[in-house]
């Protein structure tokens, strides 16, 4: 489980960069370190086919240390 830092280039970002390529389709994932801490850097990039909404529900310390999360990569 992880919270969406950013999403792929549009198709008119992609036009005007020279260096976006195919493979940059995917969407950042910030995720928790391997002890449930949001104090690193640890990532995925996952396709959107892969990412969906959670239908059950979360503990409310997973949603603060996703939010924590998400937090310390917009800064």
């Amino acid at each position: 489980m992880g919270v969406v830092l950013g999403l792929p280039p549009s198709p008119e970002e992609a036009r005007r960069r020279s260096d976006v390529t195919r493979g940059d389709d995917l969407y950042l994932v910030g995720v928790l370190d391997k002890d449930g801490s949001p104090a690193t850097n640890d990532h995925e990039h996952v396709a959107e086919p892969e990412l969906f909404e959670v239908q059950h529900e979360v503990p409310a310390e997973l949603k603060a240390a996703l939010a924590e999360r998400h937090q310390g990569y917009a800064r």
